[in-house]
């Protein structure tokens, strides 16, 4: 009996550790992922969040401002993906948080583990595939005529969504590993 209970905290605190990864992931959605450089000066820092609502990237966004005016005409079908993409940076670690909350409340023991590491491995490829690589879908021409100089550089804000997603994966794997309890007096 004490062997049940004592699973059973463990798997509660797996859990909140898988909720808080979910939880840094999500912080890190308003936090820089791209800083764009030119001539060694900073022109732009962006954010998820800004992608997805459209914000001016930073205060010195004034050199973009012309070509912004421009691109709109030119991209809207293509800005409108990306904004909404980039609201799955918000979705996945709060889906993350609540599989996690899900988990510690409750006894079920393959669905939500399951979910739980499908969800941060959604996550963490999103972000390495899409907000790292491709720098959350900057384009060079929304650059304004900068792409010659300009160099675009990964920001910790992304560096820290991949360890949230990364904590989330491993202990959804460690959930999933777990052993079932042999007990019928207790579920978990």
């Amino acid at each position: 009996m004490a062997f049940g209970s004592s699973k059973r905290a463990l798997r509660r605190a797996l859990a909140g550790l898988a909720s808080s990864g979910g939880l840094i992931a999500l912080i890190a959605f308003v936090l820089p992922w791209v800083v764009v450089t030119c001539q060694d000066r900073e022109v732009a820092r962006i954010s998820p969040y800004q992608v997805a609502t459209d914000a001016e990237p930073s205060p010195e966004a004034g050199l973009l401002e012309g070509s912004r005016r421009d691109r709109d005409a030119r991209h809207e079908p293509v800005d409108l993906v990306r904004r909404r993409l980039a609201w799955l940076f918000a979705l996945l670690p709060a889906l993350v948080m609540v599989l996690g909350v899900w988990i510690a409340v409750r006894n079920d023991r393959s669905g939500p583990p399951l979910a739980l590491g499908m969800a941060a491995a959604a996550g963490l490829a999103l972000t390495v595939a899409r907000g790292m690589r491709d720098h959350l879908g900057l384009a060079l021409d929304d650059l304004g005529g900068l792409e010659a100089t300009a160099r675009v550089e990964i920001a910790w804000g992304a560096w820290l969504a991949v360890g949230g997603h990364t904590l989330a994966l491993a202990v959804a794997a460690l959930l999933v590993a777990l052993p079932p309890d042999v007990s019928a007096r207790d579920p978990l």
